[in-house]
C-alpha cells in the first residue's frame, strides 16, 4: 500500500467499504496510518505466506509492485489464498506482450551503489499459463495512457511519455525501457 494514496482513494469513493493495507516497509507503514486513518494496516510480504492475514478480501489490488519479484507463482498463489471466493483481483503494471520474460536491476552511472531491484518485466504468456495451470478466470487490458508526461531531471527513472505519429505515447524510463502497463484481472472462480 506504499504510503496509502491509492488507499485514500478508495476511502473517498466507497466510504462505507472496510480497507486494509499492506507494506513490508514500517515507514510508509507509519504515513499510510497517518493519512488514511479509517482503513487497517498489516507489514507483511505478499510471496511470504506466513505474514498473509486470514482474512478474506472481495477485492485485492496490487499497482506496480509485481515488477519486484522474480517468479509470478508465490504472489498469485498468495492473493488468490486470501480472495474471497467471489472476490476479483486486479494488478497493474508492466507485461510483456512478446514471450520473453526481462528481470532487471538498474543503478544511476558512475555511483558505487548495488543495483536497484523493481524493473521485472514478465510475459503475458508466463502469467497466462501460471493462471491457466491454476484454472483460474483471468484478462489483461492495455493501459493507453492520454496525457503527455515530461522527463522528469530530478528523478530519471521517473516514466515519461514519447508521443508516436500514431497519437499513441509510449511510456519510458531513464533505464530506455518501454513500460508496456496493463490491468490483469482475475477471479478464484474456476472456469
Amino acid at each position: 500500500c506504499a504510503t496509502g494514496d491509492f488507499l485514500y482513494y478508495l476511502s473517498t469513493k466507497y466510504k462505507n467499504s472496510c480497507l486494509t493495507g499492506m507494506d513490508v516497509v514500517p515507514e510508509l507503514l507509519k504515513v499510510a496510518k497517518k493519512e488514511v486513518t479509517c482503513a487497517n494496516f498489516i507489514k507483511g510480504d505478499i510471496q511470504n505466506h506466513k505474514q498473509l492475514p486470514a482474512t478474506k478480501f472481495d477485492f485485492i489490488f496490487m499497482l506496480g509492485v509485481h515488477g519486484l519479484f522474480d517468479s509470478c507463482s508465490p504472489w498469485i498463489e498468495n492473493i488468490c489464498k486470501i480472495l474471497d471466493k467471489k472476490g476479483k483481483a486486479f494488478i497493474f503494471g508492466t507485461f510483456n506482450d512478446g514471450d520473453i520474460d526481462v528481470i532487471s536491476r538498474i543503478k544511476p552511472s558512475g555511483k558505487d551503489i548495488p543495483y536497484e531491484i523493481g524493473w521485472n518485466t514478465l510475459s503475458k504468456t508466463t502469467i497466462s499459463l501460471y493462471l491457466d495451470s491454476l484454472n483460474i478466470n483471468y484478462s489483461f487490458k492495455d493501459f493507453d495512457i492520454p496525457i503527455d508526461i515530461k522527463k522528469n531531471k530530478d528523478d530519471p527513472m521517473r516514466t515519461f511519455t514519447l508521443k508516436l505519429d500514431s497519437g499513441k505515447r509510449l511510456i519510458v524510463n531513464g533505464a530506455g525501457m518501454i513500460r508496456s502497463l496493463k490491468l490483469l484481472t482475475f477471479s478464484n472462480a474456476r472456469s
